[in-house]
């Protein structure tokens, strides 16, 4: 059965089900890992792009977005992580938020969940089956 809903999870679970971590791996090609201290000392306005996948920005320019959504970004489910469960968990929209919610000590997240419910479950995805209600 296919789901798509938006969900809080502990940080720290989702932390161990993704392969990056933009403070050691980065997800964005050719990026150096970000630093905790640039993040925090930036004040930078917010660059304005979601879609970095290339790896063409700086890492300057990632910790100017990573910093501005630290301050602004409300992690309430209205701009939720989307991510996809599917033979283990994809992000697709949304590390730069992830930074920003390790940045501020953000105990969970709100994530938008797609792909397979059983395997969501598995992941530690809090999932109920609206069809049990």
């Amino acid at each position: 059965m296919a789901a798509r809903l938006i969900t809080p999870i502990s940080l720290d679970a989702f932390l161990g089900l993704i392969p990056y971590d933009p403070y050691l791996n980065p997800p964005w090609q050719g990026c150096r890992p970000l630093r905790l201290a640039d993040v925090t000392a930036c004040d930078q306005p917010n660059p304005g792009r979601r879609d970095w996948a290339s790896g063409s920005e700086s890492a300057a320019t990632h910790t100017a977005r990573v910093a501005w959504l630290t301050r602004h970004w409300p992690n309430d489910g209205t701009d939720p992580i989307e991510v996809e469960v599917f033979n283990g968990v994809t992000v697709n929209d949304g590390w730069h938020r992830i930074a920003a919610a390790i940045a501020r000590g953000d105990r969970t997240l709100h994530v938008e969940v797609s792909g397979l419910l059983s395997e969501a479950t598995e992941c530690g995805f809090p999932i109920c089956d609206p069809m049990e209600d």
